[in-house]
């Protein structure tokens, strides 16, 4: 799911800059996506739709798939929410940052 990770931020960046929400830019990875990072997010989807509020999914995420990165991106969401900013800008570092991480 990792090795994902970088075109999750890129499908989510583009969705954000094109003024789609946090959920329905979800939606959109399931429809351009393949493999395992689609169905962990699918069912992310459908614990939403069961009623459950978006940082509750995200946290049972992580904690079904616990990731480092996943770990960034929760946090980059939630800090979002609570203060505000560019949701799509701080994707758009996070996938800059990442591949520097992963050497060190």
């Amino acid at each position: 799911m990792n090795e994902q990770i970088p075109e999750f931020l890129r499908v989510m960046e583009v969705a954000l800059r094109s003024g789609y929400s946090v959920a329905q830019g979800l939606e959109i990875v399931t429809k351009d996506m393949d493999g395992p990072l689609t169905a962990a997010v699918q069912r992310v989807l459908n614990d939403l739709q069961a009623g459950t509020s978006l940082l509750s999914a995200l946290d049972q995420w992580l904690a079904r798939a616990p990731s480092r990165d996943l770990d960034l991106i929760i946090a980059t969401i939630r800090v979002q929410l609570e203060v505000g900013g560019n949701l799509a800008d701080r994707f758009q570092f996070i996938s800059q940052l990442l591949p520097k991480l992963q050497i060190a």
